[in-house]
């Protein structure tokens, strides 16, 4: 009875049911800390995407405003970038100043064949045409402002 006593004490001993030994906590801590590391990696890029989206979808509403803006006005309304301050403005007329929004630093804008400035005239036409490239990483966007109907579209690059 003796024998059988010891040997259940030693086995008792390695399977206590009151916790974890302390190489169980530490491949557990070490295989969070993996994990966390990877998704924290991943995290970054996604996030400078949905900022560039974001930019993008607020500045074609932005727009589509301005030249609405000028047919219900009467008078030019223009859209102004500022890339030394990383904002830009609508404005009605010569300068009442409609809106102002700002834009991420990482968000470069070049200013193509349009210059910096969209231009609308009281009928709602773009006064002239052309394009601004927006860059942020690696990825590269074109905003075509076709000439007439003041029409435009973004395609990536």
């Amino acid at each position: 009875m003796m024998k059988q006593t010891a040997r259940s004490l030693r086995i008792n001993r390695f399977h206590d049911a009151s916790g974890y030994t302390l190489i169980e906590l530490i491949i557990t801590l070490a295989v969070l800390s993996v994990l966390i590391g990877i998704t924290i990696i991943n995290v970054a890029p996604v996030e400078k995407t949905a900022n560039m989206e974001q930019f993008l979808d607020q500045l074609k509403k932005d727009i589509r405003f301005t030249q609405q803006l000028a047919i219900k006005n009467g008078q030019a309304a223009r859209l102004v970038i500022s890339t030394e301050n990383h904002w830009y403005s609508v404005q009605l007329g010569v300068d009442e100043l409609v809106a102002r929004r700002k834009y991420p630093p990482e968000i470069a804008i070049n200013p193509g064949t349009l210059g910096y400035a969209i231009k609308y005239l009281a009928n709602g036409n773009v006064q002239k045409s052309g394009t601004l490239t927006v860059n942020s990483g690696a990825k590269s966007y074109k905003l075509v402002i076709l000439l007439g109907s003041g029409r435009f579209y973004v395609q990536e690059l």
